[in-house]
């Protein structure tokens, strides 16, 4: 049976992963940066590797470098990605494909379909692409970042407005980036597109906007929080 190598630093969507391929009849190895995955190739042979690429200790664009430079066999790497700019990085450095955040369950099987034999995966409990387990794939996801919403994203935005106020833009970067596969999940497209912009302005080093954009993001989140309880009663109905 082959071997996938999943590589990536957020814990929401790690489950949402892993959520994924139980409903697909896949299993697979996790890593939480680049140096963990260099670690893994250097003791198993992986048939494929999904990589999110941007990580802590060592980022995609790094390991993806490496891997190309040293592994001695080339292995199929899938980026996994929310900003077009990483996308293309991602390109540039030798990647085979990307997935875009937040990816559906249907989206992930097609690619592992596209990159590795039909069979060399699935289990004997595998389900297949229709439309029922697609829909439950979905709903599982959102109902694992709902949680996590409730339970962790008061401190998450409370951390990020701190470090606009003291206008520390590498925790700008890091907090908005991690803040934005929760709130994509639950559909929150205003949300994630203003903690994009956050992110971008704190990379490229740009201070003038951040403090409006903050602003934006808590009346936001406000909006998010109201949602919540329509939200978890429309996925108890599915």
């Amino acid at each position: 049976m082959g071997k996938i190598l999943i590589v990536e630093d957020t814990e929401l969507v790690r489950r949402v992963i892993q959520t994924y391929l139980d409903t697909l009849g896949y299993s697979a190895d996790f890593a939480g940066n680049g140096q963990e995955a260099i670690d893994l190739l250097s003791r198993y042979d992986y048939d494929i590797v999904l990589m999110d690429c941007q990580m802590p200790i060592m980022d995609g664009i790094e390991t993806l470098r490496y891997i190309r430079q040293k592994h001695g066999r080339r292995i199929p790497i899938v980026a996994l990605s929310a900003s077009s700019s990483e996308v293309r990085r991602c390109v540039e450095a030798g990647i085979d494909d990307f997935l875009s955040k937040p990816f559906t369950c249907e989206q992930l099987g097609r690619v592992l379909a596209k990159w590795v034999p039909v069979g060399a995966f699935r289990s004997e409990g595998a389900k297949g692409f229709v439309s029922p387990v697609v829909d439950e794939g979905m709903k599982e996801a959102a109902q694992i970042a709902l949680e996590e919403y409730k339970r962790d994203a008061d401190r998450r935005l409370n951390r990020l407005i701190e470090a606009v106020r003291a206008m520390d833009l590498a925790e700008i970067a890091l907090g908005a980036h991690a803040f934005r596969p929760l709130n994509a999940y639950l559909g929150a497209e205003q949300m994630v597109a203003l903690l994009t912009a956050m992110e971008e302005e704190a990379k490229q080093g740009k201070h003038d906007r951040l403090p409006r954009l903050a602003e934006g993001v808590v009346k936001e989140y406000e909006r998010v929080r109201a949602n919540l309880p329509e939200l978890e009663r429309r996925l108890g109905q599915r």
